[in-house]
């Protein structure tokens, strides 16, 4: 008798394991940095005007996004041209530091050394 284990991560968990930032890549858009926030608020790094010391700014565009982890689906919230809308990701794969969906493939930023 064969038996297969599969650690699955639940909802619960894979909230606790999206926090943090991520860059995020969909087929035919430029490649963006994404912050998923513990208190479900998720954000897009943008650069702005250097500094006084030259360097680049960054700054993150909230404004209202939302995300929930719902069964299988990634579904987040972000601002469109008629006010907010809410769309589904089928997540195919969740790991620690990588997710794919349907959608996109959100690769974990590692911290700067």
């Amino acid at each position: 008798m064969l038996v297969t284990c599969s650690i699955v991560a639940g909802a619960s968990e894979r909230e606790k394991w999206i926090i943090g930032r991520w860059t995020s890549h969909e087929e035919g858009r430029p490649d963006r940095t994404i912050v998923f926030h513990a208190d479900h608020s998720w954000g897009v790094e943008h650069y702005g005007a250097p500094g006084p010391d030259g360097q680049l700014t960054i700054h993150e565009d909230v404004r209202g996004r939302r995300w929930v982890i719902r069964g299988e689906k990634l579904v987040l919230r972000a601002p469109s041209d008629d006010g907010f809308e809410s769309y589904g990701e089928k997540i195919i794969s969740f790991r620690h530091d990588k997710i794919v969906t349907d959608i996109a493939t959100y690769t974990r930023e590692q911290p700067s050394k």
